[in-house]
């Protein structure tokens, strides 16, 4: 929407699959909103909850 990718990449590996979220605001429509706001050091930290709530729940 905003221009920005948000997007999960799922690899398989040995005993399970590969997890990668990224939030990729370089191509955004609007990168000094992002970084006025901290989006990107904000997003890093939610990023780092959502990986572990996931390996929690399908653990």
């Amino acid at each position: 929407m905003g221009g920005h990718i948000w997007r999960y990449t799922l690899e398989p590996v040995d005993g399970g699959t590969k997890v990668t979220e990224e939030f990729d605001w370089r191509p955004s429509r609007a990168p000094f909103l992002l970084k006025l706001m901290k989006t990107p050091k904000q997003n890093a930290a939610s990023i780092e909850k959502t990986l572990k709530r996931l390996r929690d729940v399908v653990s």
